[in-house]
């Protein structure tokens, strides 16, 4: 039997914090195949691009 997903009622809101992080990775680890491609194929500058700062000019 597949388990009732709680009521508006019994939800709490809560900031995400660092604490969570293994229940994340868990969560996409059962949702995802992260065993396919594309998850095996990003490079490590792909996934960290976005949070790399912009390299300042040089005069």
């Amino acid at each position: 039997m597949a388990d009732v997903p709680p009521t508006p009622e019994e939800l709490t809101l809560q900031p995400l914090g660092f604490g969570h992080l293994a229940a994340v990775l868990d969560l996409g680890h059962r949702v995802y195949d992260t065993d396919a491609m594309p998850y095996t194929g990003w490079p490590l500058s792909a996934v960290a691009g976005p949070w790399t700062p912009p390299t300042p000019p040089v005069w």
